[in-house]
C-alpha cells in the first residue's frame, strides 16, 4: 500500500510539471475569526494547616467577661493595701479575694442568744478560742469558712468611697467588734473594714447609708462618695 502512494503521488508531480493538467491544487479556506468569551475566573483556595475553608467569615473570638463591680471613675487611693483590696473585689474572683480575708481569734461560747462571741462548733467546749470572721446585720454574726466570706464579697457591684476610720479590736469583755484603718463604701449594702492589709469585719447596711455616713468629716474620705 506503501509503494502505490509514493507512484502515484510521483506522476501527479510530473504532470503538473509539465504543466499536463489543470491545476488543482487545493485551494486555502478562507480565515474566519472566532471570537471565544474569555474563561471564566475561578478561585481557589489552597487548603493548608492553617487555611480555613469557608465563605463564611470566622466567628469573632468572644471577649472575656468583664466584672460587674466597679469603682467610680477608676480611682485609686495611692495607698497600696487598699488598692490591692479593691482590685481583688473587683475582680469578681473569690479566689483572689480569699488571701485578705483576716479571721478574729477569740474564745467561742455555747451561750445561746444573739450578738457575743461565736457560737461553738457542735462538740467545742466553751471558751475555747476559734478563728471566726465577725459581720453585722440585722444582729452580729460570725463565720467560720473565710471561702465563704470571699464568696461573699463577689455580691459586691461597686465601691463608692472610701474613708479612714481609727481601728478597735475585738474584746470579748467590751462586746466590742474589729474595725478597719480604711473602710470600703461597697454597693449594695456594705461597709468593708480594712486593717494591716486585710479585711477584718463587714457592716450591712441594711438602710439609711447615707445617715451612717453623715457624721464621717470629709477630710477622712480618701475617695469622696461617687
Amino acid at each position: 500500500m506503501t509503494a502505490i502512494v509514493l507512484v502515484a503521488g510521483a506522476a501527479l508531480g510530473l504532470l503538473s510539471a509539465c504543466g499536463g493538467g489543470p491545476d488543482r491544487s487545493p485551494t486555502p479556506a478562507p480565515t474566519v475569526a472566532i471570537t471565544m468569551p474569555p474563561a471564566a475566573t475561578t478561585t481557589r483556595t489552597e487548603v493548608g494547616p492553617t487555611a480555613v475553608v469557608s465563605a463564611i467569615p470566622p466567628a469573632a473570638t468572644a471577649a472575656p467577661a468583664t466584672p460587674t463591680a466597679t469603682i467610680a471613675a477608676n480611682r485609686t487611693t495611692g495607698i497600696a493595701e487598699v488598692d490591692a483590696i479593691m482590685a481583688a473585689i473587683l475582680s469578681g474572683d473569690a479566689a483572689k479575694i480569699r488571701p485578705f480575708v483576716a479571721m478574729s481569734t477569740l474564745p467561742c461560747t455555747t451561750a445561746t442568744g444573739l450578738g457575743g462571741p461565736p457560737q461553738c462548733p457542735a462538740g467545742i467546749a466553751d471558751g475555747t478560742v476559734v478563728d471566726a470572721f465577725p459581720s453585722l446585720g440585722p444582729s452580729l454574726g460570725w463565720s467560720f469558712d473565710p471561702d465563704g466570706v470571699a464568696t461573699n464579697l463577689v455580691q459586691v457591684t461597686k465601691v463608692t468611697g472610701v474613708f479612714k476610720a481609727t481601728p478597735r479590736a475585738y474584746s470579748p469583755t467590751a462586746g466590742g467588734l474589729p474595725s478597719g484603718s480604711y473602710v470600703l463604701v461597697a454597693a449594695p449594702d456594705r461597709l468593708i473594714h480594712i486593717d494591716g492589709g486585710k479585711i477584718v469585719f463587714i457592716d450591712y447596711v441594711m438602710a439609711g447609708l447615707a445617715n451612717r455616713l453623715a457624721p464621717i468629716p470629709a477630710a477622712d474620705f480618701i475617695l469622696p462618695i461617687q
